[in-house]
């Protein structure tokens, strides 16, 4: 019984050698493609992000003389967006003494333009127990910068009122 000749081994490699090339560039030129994209797109947003800035003018939290499950509680916060950048704000978070934080949602998503200020409120029947008089901080951050556009204003500037 005879093997295949050395001639026909020779091209059998030389083609299998080419096809894996082809894959292999085939693949890496994607690749490098999307990582480039994806490198491109963070440097663009750490860019833009770096000219927003905002801070809270005022807060006030009104437990509405009852502390309980179902009566209605309001927090308000006054906020200026003062970076270069639109600024788009969803929720509010509430961190008290012993370090537990209430994040509120908003009813709606609120952008505020560059220099102007928006007064933001949350409404919940939810229990202020863990609130009341126990906040150390409220904290707001923009939904596209969160790490440069944010503030927080701590417990002796926060106003409390029927609680």
């Amino acid at each position: 019984m005879k093997g295949i000749s050395p001639l026909i081994a020779a091209v059998f490699l030389v083609i299998i050698t080419v096809v894996g090339s082809i894959m292999l560039s085939g693949w890496l030129s994607t690749t490098s493609t999307f990582q480039a994209n994806v490198i491109r797109n963070n440097s663009i947003a750490q860019l833009q992000c770096q000219y927003t800035d905002m801070f809270i003018k005022n807060a006030t939290y009104n437990c509405g003389l009852n502390c309980t499950t179902g009566t209605q509680h309001t927090t308000t916060l006054t906020v200026v967006n003062s970076g270069k950048r639109t600024i788009t704000i969803d929720r509010l978070h509430i961190r008290n003494t012993t370090g537990f934080v209430t994040s509120l949602l908003l009813n709606e998503s609120r952008t505020i333009t560059v220099g102007n200020s928006l007064s933001i409120t949350n409404t919940t029947r939810a229990t202020c127990t863990g609130i009341n008089n126990s906040i150390e901080s409220i904290e707001v951050s923009s939904i596209e910068c969160p790490s440069n556009a944010y503030d927080s204003l701590d417990s002796g500037d926060i106003i409390y009122t029927s609680c």
